[in-house]
């Protein structure tokens, strides 16, 4: 979400030593792990993998491994209420169909403004997610764990910030500050909790935030308050009808709907 790989190879590999998120702190520690599962003595057999083979050898296998698992259909599935509704094998609800509106509407959610529904080719399925990044002010999580953030960056002296897209090496310019990829919408339903820092339990919780940012205090201030997007959300006057009927449709975007039938 931050911009930090430009490969699904690379993303798969980050979060593997990095101890904030799979707290593993050496190759040697994350590698003895896997030699230690129960999957390991099928996988030596099928890939002629010696024992003698180093650190790196099993690394990558891992990263090829998960990699290929998330291009496969398996991983994007495509079988959501939303999908057979397109295939004209499902009816939307009241209040799922009143949320669609929602979310397609430029004077209501105006949320396929970067959870597009466009597609590059006539047989792709919609992704919901544009590829853009965004600040969409999205307020600190307490619950975070701590670290020392350079002064200049933390004028207000919050003890947990993270800069998104703004941290990355690559981006010198401040203008990318708090910023993060906008995510696919399927089976949003089931990725709780919500943004980059988890400081959102529920779906409704995130509409609510969207439709009265920027008139409730009880938000709190954007984690990083540069670049914020003021023009496409924070007073979107949502009913609670509205909000409601919007949570109805993201939940058609969960898989298995073609399943359960």
């Amino acid at each position: 979400m931050d911009g930090r790989a430009d490969t699904i190879e690379k993303q798969v590999l980050g979060p593997l030593f990095n101890p904030l998120e799979m707290a593993n702190t050496s190759t040697a520690q994350f590698v003895n792990k896997v030699r230690l599962a129960s999957y390991w003595h099928d996988i030596q057999k099928q890939l002629n993998i010696k024992k003698t083979d180093d650190d790196s050898v099993i690394i990558d296998i891992v990263v090829r491994a998960i990699s290929s698992y998330e291009r496969s259909q398996e991983f994007a599935r495509f079988s959501s209420k939303y999908d057979s509704w397109l295939q004209g094998k499902a009816q939307l609800s009241f209040m799922e169909s009143k949320g669609f509106r929602v979310f397609e509407r430029a004077d209501k959610g105006n949320c396929a403004a970067c959870h597009t529904l466009k597609k590059k080719n006539k047989n792709d399925k919609p992704l919901f997610t544009d590829f853009t990044y965004d600040n969409i002010g999205v307020p600190a999580n307490s619950s975070n764990p701590y670290y020392k953030i350079p002064k200049k960056y933390n004028p207000q002296g919050q003890k947990y910030i993270d800069y998104g897209l703004g941290k990355s090496p690559r981006m010198k310019s401040g203008k990318f500050l708090g910023m993060f990829k906008v995510p696919s919408l399927r089976n949003i339903e089931l990725t709780a909790p919500y943004m980059h820092n988890g400081v959102f339990s529920t779906l409704k919780e995130v509409v609510e935030f969207y439709n009265s940012r920027d008139l409730e205090s009880k938000w709190g201030k954007p984690e990083v308050p540069y670049n914020v997007n003021h023009n496409e959300l924070g007073d979107l006057k949502l009913t609670e009808l509205d909000i409601d009927a919007l949570v109805a449709f993201m939940k058609t975007l969960t898989d298995g709907y073609e399943n359960e039938k």
